[in-house]
């Protein structure tokens, strides 16, 4: 049987699997609802599940460890936990993480969920604010791939930034946020076009930024770079 099938087959409730065995085999059943009784079946069923997926027996010192931090940091001392919240705290948009709650997974989501927000917000701010990037990409919105709909999206992988050579995405980005530091023109011949990969439209870089004022006034250029024809798709 394939492991996705023996992982599924495993994750049924013992009840179930035994209802259906009766029903297969034309036998009776009596389901188990002493709890005693079931956790035995629930432990062999986990044990199952972890000799299936090769990990080691069930021992917890990494649960053990972090259970010692938040009861360190309960107690107001120096833990891993009282470290993680200085971090947090000091995030430009500060996080609270409270060690007095119980940090059980929804918990934890709820914090990882309040770390990117801070971290979109900051960069949200930071693009409306620095005189490269307001003008290109503040206000800017996207088409949502799930939704359809037009979206501001402050972290996202633009389209017009697929170039196939490593060093020619730095040259890019100095480019796109007007901190040219480096000389184009002293690039080899060879690699005078940048070798780009066409987005899902087909359009290029140098259409991309055309539409934001890229484009010399009259010429066929886009600021000292040939403009390069869009290859048929």
């Amino acid at each position: 049987m394939p492991p996705q099938c023996r992982l599924s087959a495993a994750s049924v409730p013992p009840q179930c699997r035994l209802s259906a065995a009766s029903i297969r085999d034309s036998c009776e059943v009596c389901l188990d609802v002493n709890v005693k009784s079931l956790k035995l079946l629930e432990k062999v069923q986990c044990k199952f599940l972890r000799r299936m997926l090769e990990l080691k027996d069930s021992t917890r010192p990494a649960y053990s460890a972090l259970q010692e931090s938040l009861t360190l940091g309960c107690a107001g001392k120096i833990s891993w936990v009282t470290d993680l919240c200085i971090v947090l705290s000091r995030l430009n948009i500060p996080v609270t993480l409270d060690i007095a709650e119980e940090l059980d997974v929804p918990a934890v989501e709820s914090a990882m969920k309040a770390v990117k927000n801070s971290m979109e917000s900051w960069i949200k701010n930071k693009i409306e604010m620095l005189s490269r990037t307001k003008d290109l990409l503040a206000g800017r919105l996207e088409i949502d791939k799930e939704t359809g709909k037009l979206v501001k999206k402050s972290l996202d992988f633009r389209h017009y930034l697929r170039v196939k050579t490593a060093d020619h995405r730095p040259m890019v980005l100095q480019w796109s946020t007007g901190d040219e530091k480096r000389d184009y023109d002293d690039c080899d011949q060879s690699d005078t076009e940048f070798q780009l990969e066409p987005s899902s439209n087909g359009s290029r870089i140098q259409d991309e930024y055309a539409r934001y004022r890229t484009q010399m006034p009259g010429s066929g250029e886009i600021q000292g770079y040939p403009r390069v024809e869009n290859s048929p798709s």
